[in-house]
C-alpha cells in the first residue's frame, strides 16, 4: 500500500496539503538518498541527515510555488549546529510526477539572509552567495532575482 492509498483509506488526500506531503516524505527522501550514496542516514534532531567521508549533508524537500520559483531554506538551528554542510534539495511537483534535484556544496551560514527576528525558524538561502555552487542535477533551473525557477521533469 503506498501513502496515497493510505491516507486514502481514512479519507485524507495526500494532493490537498502539498506541505504535509513532503513532510511526510521527507524522511524517505534522506534514506533513498543516503542508499543511492551508499551511506546510512541518521536525521535524529541535533544530528546530519547523513555523513559522506565525515562531511554533513542536509536533505530538503519543498514544492516550487505557481509561478515556479521556490526559495532554498534551512532551519536556523541546523545551521548552528552544522557550521558547514552540503545541502541536497529535492522539489517535487504538486502532483509529485516530477522533480528536480538540486546539490549545493559547501554551504555555510553566511550564505543565508541575516535573521530578522530572533523568533525567526527559518533561513533562506541567499541566490548571490551560492549561484555559482548550485548544481541541478535533474530537471531545468533558472535563476530569476532571489529565487530559483525550476521546471521539473519526470525520472
Amino acid at each position: 500500500m503506498d501513502m496515497e492509498q493510505l491516507y486514502s483509506k481514512y479519507g485524507v488526500t495526500v494532493a490537498s496539503n502539498v506541505g504535509r506531503r513532503n513532510n511526510s516524505l521527507s524522511w524517505v527522501h534522506e534514506h533513498l538518498v543516503a542508499v543511492s550514496l551508499g551511506v546510512t542516514s541518521d536525521g535524529r534532531t541535533g544530528h546530519p541527515d547523513m555523513l559522506v567521508d565525515g562531511h554533513p549533508i542536509e536533505c530538503r524537500i519543498g514544492s516550487p510555488r505557481s509561478n515556479r520559483g521556490m526559495t532554498l531554506s534551512s532551519s536556523w538551528s541546523t545551521l548552528r549546529k552544522h557550521p558547514i554542510a552540503d545541502y541536497v534539495y529535492i522539489v517535487l511537483t504538486r502532483d509529485a510526477t516530477s522533480f528536480a534535484f538540486l546539490h549545493v556544496p559547501d554551504v555555510v551560514e553566511d550564505d543565508f539572509k541575516p535573521m530578522t527576528s530572533p523568533n525567526q525558524h527559518k533561513a533562506y538561502l541567499r541566490r548571490t552567495a551560492v549561484v555559482d555552487r548550485v548544481r541541478c542535477l535533474h530537471g531545468v533551473m533558472e535563476v530569476k532575482g532571489d529565487t530559483f525557477r525550476l521546471w521539473p521533469e519526470p525520472l
